[in-house]
Protein backbone atom coordinates (compact mmCIF):
# COMPACT_ATOMS: atom_id res chain seq x y z
CA UNK A 1 0.00 0.00 0.00
CA UNK A 2 2.85 2.50 0.58
CA UNK A 3 4.85 1.45 -2.50
CA UNK A 4 1.84 2.86 -4.33
CA UNK A 5 1.23 5.79 -2.24
CA UNK A 6 4.85 6.47 -3.10
CA UNK A 7 4.75 5.89 -6.96
CA UNK A 8 1.44 7.68 -6.79
CA UNK A 9 3.00 10.60 -5.43
CA UNK A 10 5.87 10.45 -7.59
CA UNK A 11 4.08 10.25 -10.81
CA UNK A 12 1.94 13.60 -9.54
CA UNK A 13 5.14 15.39 -8.80
CA UNK A 14 6.52 14.56 -12.13
CA UNK A 15 3.47 15.95 -13.94
CA UNK A 16 3.50 19.32 -11.26
CA UNK A 17 6.93 19.65 -11.95
CA UNK A 18 6.79 19.36 -15.68
CA UNK A 19 3.73 21.78 -16.33
CA UNK A 20 5.97 24.20 -14.17
CA UNK A 21 8.68 23.70 -16.72
CA UNK A 22 6.28 24.57 -19.80
CA UNK A 23 4.54 27.91 -17.81
CA UNK A 24 8.48 28.83 -17.13
CA UNK A 25 9.50 28.66 -20.99
CA UNK A 26 6.26 30.41 -21.76
CA UNK A 27 7.65 33.18 -19.90
CA UNK A 28 10.90 33.19 -21.03
CA UNK A 29 9.53 33.15 -24.38
CA UNK A 30 6.98 36.32 -23.45
CA UNK A 31 10.05 38.22 -22.14
CA UNK A 32 11.86 37.67 -25.15
CA UNK A 33 8.89 38.63 -27.86
CA UNK A 34 8.43 41.74 -25.51
CA UNK A 35 12.25 42.56 -25.35
CA UNK A 36 12.23 42.98 -29.37
CA UNK A 37 9.56 44.76 -29.19
CA UNK A 38 11.77 47.53 -26.56
CA UNK A 39 14.62 47.16 -28.74
CA UNK A 40 12.59 48.07 -32.25
CA UNK A 41 11.15 50.97 -30.74
CA UNK A 42 14.45 52.91 -29.28
CA UNK A 43 16.02 51.39 -32.73
CA UNK A 44 12.91 53.32 -34.82
CA UNK A 45 13.81 56.61 -32.79
CA UNK A 46 17.71 56.15 -33.24
CA UNK A 47 18.47 55.77 -29.55
CA UNK A 48 21.08 53.97 -28.54
CA UNK A 49 20.99 51.74 -25.08
CA UNK A 50 22.80 54.35 -23.74
CA UNK A 51 20.35 56.98 -24.41
CA UNK A 52 17.43 54.81 -22.98
CA UNK A 53 19.72 53.32 -19.96
CA UNK A 54 20.04 57.47 -18.65
CA UNK A 55 16.29 57.95 -19.45
CA UNK A 56 14.84 55.33 -17.23
CA UNK A 57 17.53 55.11 -14.56
CA UNK A 58 18.78 51.70 -15.24
CA UNK A 59 21.82 50.70 -16.54
CA UNK A 60 23.13 49.78 -20.30
CA UNK A 61 23.55 45.87 -19.34
CA UNK A 62 20.39 46.14 -17.93
CA UNK A 63 18.52 47.42 -20.77
CA UNK A 64 20.38 44.97 -22.68
CA UNK A 65 19.26 41.98 -20.85
CA UNK A 66 15.50 43.34 -20.80
CA UNK A 67 15.80 43.57 -24.40
CA UNK A 68 16.97 39.76 -24.85
CA UNK A 69 14.75 38.70 -23.07
CA UNK A 70 16.18 37.70 -20.12
CA UNK A 71 15.16 39.34 -17.30
CA UNK A 72 11.71 39.66 -15.58
CA UNK A 73 11.31 43.14 -14.66
CA UNK A 74 8.58 46.27 -12.66
CA UNK A 75 5.82 47.46 -13.55
CA UNK A 76 7.81 50.96 -13.20
CA UNK A 77 10.55 49.60 -15.00
CA UNK A 78 7.89 49.15 -18.14
CA UNK A 79 6.46 52.86 -16.88
CA UNK A 80 10.26 53.87 -17.45
CA UNK A 81 10.86 52.09 -20.02
CA UNK A 82 7.58 53.74 -22.10
CA UNK A 83 8.62 57.36 -20.68
CA UNK A 84 12.04 56.42 -21.90
CA UNK A 85 10.55 55.49 -25.58
CA UNK A 86 8.52 58.83 -25.41
CA UNK A 87 5.56 55.97 -25.84
CA UNK A 88 2.10 54.94 -23.79
CA UNK A 89 2.74 51.75 -21.97
CA UNK A 90 0.37 50.14 -24.03
CA UNK A 91 2.47 50.91 -27.10
CA UNK A 92 5.41 48.25 -25.55
CA UNK A 93 2.36 45.87 -25.13
CA UNK A 94 0.73 46.30 -27.94
CA UNK A 95 2.35 42.89 -29.64
CA UNK A 96 1.37 39.39 -30.04
CA UNK A 97 2.80 37.58 -27.70
CA UNK A 98 1.95 34.63 -29.55
CA UNK A 99 0.67 32.78 -26.54
CA UNK A 100 1.88 29.09 -28.02
CA UNK A 101 4.74 29.64 -30.06
CA UNK A 102 7.37 31.53 -30.52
Amino acid sequence: MLQVLVTLFNQKFLVFTFQVSIMEDLDLKRQRIFGRQVKRLREEKGLSQDDIAARCRVTKGSLSVIENGNRNFSFTTLLALAKALEVEPKMLLDIDFELFSE
